[in-house]
């Protein structure tokens, strides 16, 4: 049996986002080649509060936890 396992395009993936669907080809194409595919292991910290913010991630598979810690 041949397992195949279908990963989506950068621009597939913008194409298919409420944000970026109505870009046109060139927009679509222009932001996918600065798109950089990352992957992470459970349970690893992607990101942390106070991280500068100079970029934006999108979730192709999987999942992630969101949180903040308390103030105690």
């Amino acid at each position: 049996m041949n397992e195949y396992t279908y990963e989506r395009t950068a621009e597939e993936a913008l194409r298919a986002c409420v944000l970026f669907r109505d870009l046109d080809a060139k927009g679509r194409a222009e932001l996918a080649a600065r798109a950089h595919r990352r992957a992470y292991s459970a349970g690893a910290t992607i990101v942390t509060v106070g991280d500068d913010g100079q970029s934006m991630m999108a979730i192709l598979s999987g999942a992630v936890r969101i949180s903040l810690p308390s103030a105690t």
